[in-house]
């Protein structure tokens, strides 16, 4: 019991439990939860190795998920961005990676020879620029091989090994001005950083796509490109697989009535792919056209299909990111009301656990996972928790008991009391059906 107890606490919670807490709905029922968030307004949205960051009032603060399905507010700044080096985007990004043959890339050369202004200024960039393992510096021209010219209009490259091949492709938006926005896929080839794929240009000037995610979300080997062509006007979502041997990207699915940009801003990352309901294949989650509901897509046999349509008080204006609850993964994004959401959903059984005892005790409960909660419950106070994350129960008298007592929770069990407490497991419980 000792040994159990000691790696129990070591998993103890050390966040501020401040956030709200969620309503559960019915089995698959997708819902948004607005957050309280201390500070109050949310002011900026950062996501920076999987966790989400929020800024309100004038702290920065780190999100989690907690127990009784609440989210945690830990006061935390966001890890500083890598910077490119000089020459780049006055404000583009440096996108990298640990493995590949491409380590590092950026965009630099600003130009303002296209005039569309699409992220909120002039200037595009002209050169993408990668560094492979050893350091050495590749360059290629947005507008190599390109009659009339093209730019880079972008803010930060996107690495991802497509094919599954070990070697890295960089994903960009290459822009030509006579016929709009391409993705375009570069990588190294002969030792020259090299156009392996683009798909067609929309064909008007002043017209633009932005990529959603890069992940595996249908069943062919490797990853495909999500996308919304046209976000501002009537957008589109298009699946690309990258096939390195014909060098081509071949489209895959589409689907319409999204928005992932609204013209002026530099936040490129208003889409989230996560893997839903653990088949290892992911689904996006991305605005509608209006921007006022969440829709979350899954793709199969070259269809896209709608899981959900979240509507939203207000327009979605700010990045959205996964967390991860007890329930599986939920999103998180910021609206241009200053309102933070999560859109999540939750089994609708739930199980709840009731302190009959006079004393203020300290309860554990583990699921069949092994992952831990804990929560102090008061004479008389019940806490609950997702019925199917319930497997074990403990309580102690504090967090320095070395010893308590626990319970199985069987699965046709719907609560349980705790009717007066004694150590060394002569607790007094009753389990109801």
């Amino acid at each position: 019991m000792r040994r159990l107890f000691r790696a129990v606490a070591l998993a103890a919670i050390p966040a501020l439990i401040l956030g709200a807490s969620l309503t559960a709905g019915s089995a698959a029922e997708w819902k948004a939860q607005k957050l309280k968030v201390p500070g109050g307004t949310v002011t900026d949205l950062e996501i920076a190795g999987g966790t989400i960051f929020v800024q309100a009032g004038r702290q920065w603060m780190a999100l989690s998920a907690c127990i009784d399905q609440r989210i945690c507010f830990t006061p935390k700044r966001p890890p500083a961005r890598a910077k490119p080096p000089a020459g780049s985007l006055a404000d583009g990004g440096l996108a990298t990676s640990a493995s590949g043959d491409i380590r590092k890339a950026w965009f630099a050369g600003p130009t303002d020879i296209y005039g569309h202004g699409i992220l909120g200024d002039r200037i595009e960039a002209a050169m993408l620029v990668a560094q492979d393992p050893g350091g050495a510096r590749h360059e290629i021209a947005a507008s190599a091989d390109a009659q009339p010219k093209a730019v880079f209009e972008d803010l930060q490259p996107r690495l991802a090994d497509l094919d599954g091949d070990g070697t890295s492709e960089i994903v960009a938006i290459r822009t030509f001005t006579d016929a709009g926005a391409s993705i375009a896929v570069y990588g190294l080839a002969g030792g020259k950083l090299s156009l392996l794929a683009q798909t067609p240009p929309i064909g008007l000037p002043s017209r633009w796509r932005n990529p959603s995610a890069i992940a595996d979300f249908d069943a062919r080997p490797g990853l495909e490109i999500a996308e919304v062509v046209t976000p501002h006007i009537g957008g589109t979502l298009r699946l690309w697989h990258f096939n390195r041997v014909a060098g081509s990207l071949e489209a895959v699915a589409d689907a319409f009535g999204f928005s992932n940009h609204f013209i002026g801003s530099r936040e490129l990352r208003l889409s989230a792919a996560a893997d839903l309901d653990g088949d290892g294949l992911s689904e996006l989650a991305l605005p509608s056209a209006d921007r006022k509901a969440l829709r979350i897509m899954a793709f199969s046999a070259g269809k896209a299909a709608e899981v959900a349509a979240v509507k939203l008080p207000a327009r979605i204006d700010k990045a959205i990111g996964v967390i991860a609850e007890a329930d599986g993964p939920a999103f998180v994004t910021g609206l241009e009301s200053g309102e933070l959401v999560l859109v999540a959903t939750h089994d609708s059984a739930t199980f709840c656990v009731e302190n009959r005892d006079d004393e203020r005790l300290l309860f554990i409960v583990e699921s069949p996972s092994g992952k831990r909660e804990r929560q102090y419950l008061k004479p008389a106070e019940t806490g609950c928790f997702p019925r199917p994350a319930v497997a074990t129960v403990w309580v102690f008298a504090d967090l320095d008991a070395l010893e308590g007592c626990s319970v199985l929770v069987p699965g046709t069990a719907k609560s349980l009391a705790l009717q007066s407490y004694a150590s060394f497991d002569n607790c007094d419980w009753r389990l109801e059906n």
